[in-house]
């Protein structure tokens, strides 16, 4: 992802963000789904899901993740966060499956799991795929500084960590080409910044 794709995805949420609707659906259905496939089947001890079909040497890496204590309070305290009402208007599934670009123009689509919420989770999100394509936490710091508001440091780390983990041992599986040793240290970056 180029910086100049990085920034105008930054300036496309915070335009969201600055929506101010009278009303607007708790849309707490699809939060609901939303919230088991992001805070609680991914890190379920036991899951039906063997992720070895995905890719041999995963599962086991999965159970790391999924045994430890500390890390599931953090994200199960973000988790509760996620289902509070919040007073942004965000696009609830920020991500590069949400977004088009067409002749040097990027369009955002599939605004069905929008919400009033918090402002790091949709820049967390987004943030947590640039960590994924250029395997580097780095961009952080850079997402932090381009969006207009300032953001809670901690939050936006811990929900960038919770959706690398997720797209890597969940069930909402990303068609990313990284090798097992590739996903072993996004997982332990994602689980330092869960932790943070």
């Amino acid at each position: 992802m180029h910086s100049s794709q990085l920034h105008e995805l930054i300036d496309i949420a915070a335009e969201i963000h600055k929506s101010k609707p009278i009303a607007y659906p708790e849309n707490m259905a699809l939060r609901l789904l939303n919230h088991q496939h992001i805070f609680v089947l991914p890190f379920l001890k036991n899951s039906d899901f063997h992720l070895d079909t995905i890719q041999n040497g995963l599962q086991e890496l999965a159970l790391i993740y999924r045994h430890d204590a500390a890390l599931k309070t953090e994200i199960a305290k973000v988790g509760e966060q996620y289902l509070s009402k919040g007073d942004t208007l965000l696009h609830g599934d920020y991500y590069p499956g949400s977004w088009m670009t067409k002749a040097n123009h990027t369009y955002v689509i599939d605004p069905e799991f929008s919400f009033m919420g918090f402002v790091e989770f949709d820049i967390g999100v987004m943030a947590a795929h640039t960590i994924m394509i250029t395997m580097n936490i780095d961009c952080l710091e850079s997402i932090k500084n381009r969006y207009p508001k300032t953001l809670n440091a901690n939050l936006l780390a811990k929900v960038a960590g919770i959706e690398i983990m997720r797209r890597l041992i969940g069930l909402a599986q990303l068609p990313l080409k990284r090798s097992i040793e590739e996903k072993k240290l996004l997982l332990e970056m994602a689980r330092t910044l869960i932790l943070i």
